[in-house]
């Protein structure tokens, strides 16, 4: 099978789609498949590609992009077309969300799957604009377009999402969306080292711990800092956690954020917070690191942290990068709790937004080495069954192969020609 993965995102572009983009590729490059991958023009310290083909030629992706995207599908005339989105890393524009509609006339014979990143979309803006969206609508022919998706969901043969929340955000926007949509949960999006031993005494070295002594336990976040993700929520129950009494029953331990701060007012919330707190018990913020380097702090990680506004879904990728370093991990339980994330046994759920929840619950974790061992393995156990990469590429390319027998592709392909 050929596929072509388009994605505006490559590393060291600052999001999870950089690394999604080019992860995926390699796994369903180790799969089998000849993949190749779309993207903008390479920044300072892009990776090489490991077994696929990459293809850094998008100047713009407006409108006048539409042209060469047809231009390059033509010349790579791919099985299946896998299209990584969500609205703002294509700038909310919407010309991306009618690609279904323009590869029809480029490669007629290829099949076309979206996989939401978020159900976010794109915003029709200006006079101009909404001129040229109805113009592209009108030249898809489709019906159930939708502002936000274009011809996305109507004229996608398939559409994955990361989570059963998106699934319902999208079967809200468009009634074919349910039928043709297959959720997978977020991988971890992050290399991951397999000396953990080595790494775990690495990391400790570097946040001047012992590498021999676990006296002292850190505690980790891990992920990009933005509103909505509950950092504040950690700092405010780090506060009361060391104001209480029972402290003194508390072993040792230290606060790691590895991420960095998107978020103007929230970097001053968060800086302001810090002051609540002795500059002993401050948190370390690492700031952001990529693969081995990441990997590296987390294996010395003794409990991570994931206090998210909305509570755990599957498409939190930070989650599945945790998990996969068998890590019990304290986070909250939203309105809508997916059937995989089971309490007590491969998460310790505790309510958004509650400070004094969340300082209970890092206290329970702090005080009982069973319940930390009993949570880390159900923890790698369910990165191993949902998050893992090896069940990512199956069910993706499960979905691949289904879009491929719909649109009847067969017969072996002529050589490439470089983009």
């Amino acid at each position: 099978m050929r596929v072509l993965v388009i994605c505006s995102q490559f590393p060291p572009r600052p999001s999870p789609e950089s690394n999604h983009s080019m992860l995926l590729c390699e796994a369903l490059a180790g799969s089998g498949t000849e993949a190749h991958l779309l993207t903008s023009p390479l920044l300072p310290g892009a990776p090489e590609p490991r077994g696929y083909s990459l293809h850094p030629v998008m100047e713009s992706w407006g409108w006048g992009g539409a042209r060469h995207l047809m231009r390059v599908a033509r010349r790579i005339r791919p099985d299946v077309i896998l299209l990584i989105y969500v609205g703002w890393i294509y700038d909310k524009h919407p010309m991306i969300t009618f690609a279904p509609s323009f590869l029809r006339w480029a490669v007629p014979r290829s099949a076309f799957v979206t996989q939401f990143e978020n159900s976010l979309g794109a915003e029709v803006w200006g006079p101009r604009n909404r001129i040229k969206w109805v113009a592209a609508a009108a030249l898809a022919k489709g019906r159930n377009l939708e502002t936000r998706f274009g011809s996305l969901l109507a004229e996608s043969d398939a559409v994955i999402a990361l989570s059963d929340r998106h699934l319902d955000g999208l079967a809200g926007a468009s009634p074919c969306a349910a039928d043709k949509t297959t959720v997978i949960a977020a991988p971890p999006l992050l290399r991951i080292r397999r000396d953990g031993r080595v790494a775990r005494s690495e990391g400790r070295r570097h946040l001047g711990l012992a590498p021999d002594n676990d006296e002292t336990l850190v505690l980790a976040y891990f992920g990009y800092v933005y509103p909505g993700k509950g950092v504040e929520t950690l700092l405010k129950a780090i506060v009361l956690l060391k104001q209480r009494k029972a402290y003194s029953k508390v072993p040792a331990f230290k606060l790691v954020i590895v991420g960095d701060v998107t978020d103007h007012n929230l970097a001053e919330e968060l800086t302001a917070l810090k002051l609540n707190l002795e500059p002993s018990d401050s948190p370390l913020w690492l700031g952001h690191k990529e693969n081995e380097e990441a990997s590296t702090f987390l294996w010395a990680t003794d409990i991570a942290i994931l206090p998210f506004d909305e509570g755990i879904r599957l498409n939190n990728s930070s989650f599945a990068v945790c998990a996969a370093h068998g890590l019990p991990v304290i986070t909250t339980q939203g309105q809508q709790l997916e059937p995989a994330f089971k309490q007590m046994e491969n998460v310790l759920l505790c309510p958004p937004k509650d400070a004094g929840a969340l300082a209970s619950a890092i206290e329970r974790l702090l005080t009982s080495p069973a319940l930390r061992a009993r949570l880390g393995a159900g923890a790698a156990m369910l990165s191993k069954n949902v998050f893992s990469w090896e069940t990512n590429t199956n069910a993706t390319m499960k979905v691949l192969k289904s879009a491929q027998d719909s649109r009847g592709r067969e017969g072996a392909k002529p050589a490439v020609k470089s983009a």
